[in-house]
């Protein structure tokens, strides 16, 4: 059956969930199949912690599973991050504070990378980088992450955030200016 509903675009599959048919708990599946990495590469980026991460990733699927059996979605890839969007947006009000992304690591991944000097330089840029990210207004976050994390086009961009194309270009030029400053403000004595 998988094999089958690859064919099929996310609206089609939206609408088999609509209309209540016998393959509906496949097409949510075959939706969650393919729009699951990137939205949660996307919600990571954005809060910058992975249990947030999971818990608006959890809720963003439920909240569209809950439309889309009532509604009809034009575009669902668009829809689907919106909603992930302002469930951030609104965690974001609640908790009123970003923190930087934590990658999980394991006793053992710890004690692997305190041998190697090249991993701990690696880690460290990781560290800064997100530091520097996590310093950003969220208007620009979110474009860099949707752009370069996410290697969306512009166009795609405009799509998900209603923004123009121009404002989305701006955007995402701007936050490499801001990320630059910050590590050189930051990290000079590192970078020389």
């Amino acid at each position: 059956m998988k094999d089958k509903l690859r064919k099929y675009s996310l609206e089609k599959l939206a609408e088999m969930i609509r209309n209540d048919s016998k393959y509906s708990n496949f097409a949510f599946a075959e939706i969650y199949s393919r729009l699951s990495e990137n939205l949660y590469l996307y919600i990571c980026k954005l809060t910058g912690d992975s249990e947030d991460a999971r818990d608006i990733y959890q809720e963003t699927f439920i909240s569209f599973h809950k439309y889309v059996t009532k509604n009809t979605v034009n575009n669902v890839t668009s829809f689907i991050f919106k909603v992930a969007r302002n469930l951030f947006i609104n965690n974001k009000r609640v908790n009123d504070k970003l923190r930087p992304y934590n990658d999980e690591i394991t006793q053992d991944e710890s004690e692997e990378q305190t041998e190697q000097v090249s991993d701990y330089d690696t880690e460290l840029y990781k560290k800064i980088f997100n530091e520097a990210l996590d310093a950003m207004d969220f208007k620009y976050k979110e474009v860099f992450v949707m752009r370069y994390y996410l290697d969306l086009d512009y166009e795609k961009i405009s799509m998900l955030t209603d923004l123009d194309i121009n404002t989305i270009k701006t955007r995402a030029f701007r936050a490499k200016n801001l990320l630059k400053e910050h590590i050189e403000k930051n990290y000079q004595e590192i970078i020389d």
